[in-house]
């Protein structure tokens, strides 16, 4: 327990050490380190599991070179937190480009696009209620429909690097996940039911 503790904070100071670099630089350079996240670890360290469409994204300079973005979702489904379905939820990230194009860049984490539909596993909400996706690039998921109909979620995780938790290496994450989407959907809530069984003990 004690190594798994170290991990996640050599893992948090790499993240936050890298958060405020500036949008232009190289992304070789802007690669973010996140303890390695299970669906299981992902719900134990979300507040809030979410699924909706992307209807707004507004960027804003909230104190001198800290840029956070506002996101209006449609909620179409709540996995884990308070809410409810077809609610417009307000959720602020870390990160963004401000119209006259300066930038943060959240690293670890692309940005969040207007009129994607998103899966979203988030933090506690922190000061001015800015939330982090659970392990960075972990946290944010794509979900598309095919051609044939059928649904998959997807997660781009190029410049991320995984701490093992067992033995404390780090490698680059695959460039991209690509998970059925009914399967993930039934993995999330097995363990948001299993974590409620355990916490209601």
């Amino acid at each position: 327990m004690l190594m798994r503790n170290r991990l996640v904070i050599a893992a948090l100071g790499v993240t936050l050490a890298l958060m405020a670099i500036p949008y232009s630089l190289d992304p070789e350079v802007r690669a973010g380190t996140a303890l390695m996240m299970d669906v299981p670890a992902l719900v134990e360290g979300s507040d809030l599991v979410i699924e909706g469409r992307v209807i707004a994204a507004v960027a804003e300079e909230s104190a001198p070179g800290l840029i956070e973005t506002i996101y209006s979702i449609k909620t179409d489904r709540l996995l884990r937190g308070q809410g409810y379905r077809g609610q417009v939820r307000e959720i602020r990230i870390p990160g963004g480009v401000l119209p006259d194009g300066r930038g943060m860049l959240l690293s670890g984490v692309s940005r969040l696009e207007v009129g994607e539909d998103a899966l979203l596993f988030l933090s506690v909400p922190g000061p001015r209620a800015l939330r982090m996706p659970v392990g960075l690039a972990q946290g944010r998921y794509r979900v598309e429909t095919r051609l044939d109909g059928s649904k998959v979620v997807m997660r781009a995780q190029n410049g991320l690097g995984l701490v093992n938790p067992a033995t404390g290496e780090i490698s680059e994450a695959n460039s991209l996940f690509v998970h059925d989407y009914a399967e993930f959907i039934a993995e999330i809530e097995a363990a948001v039911a299993a974590r409620a069984a355990r916490t209601n003990k």
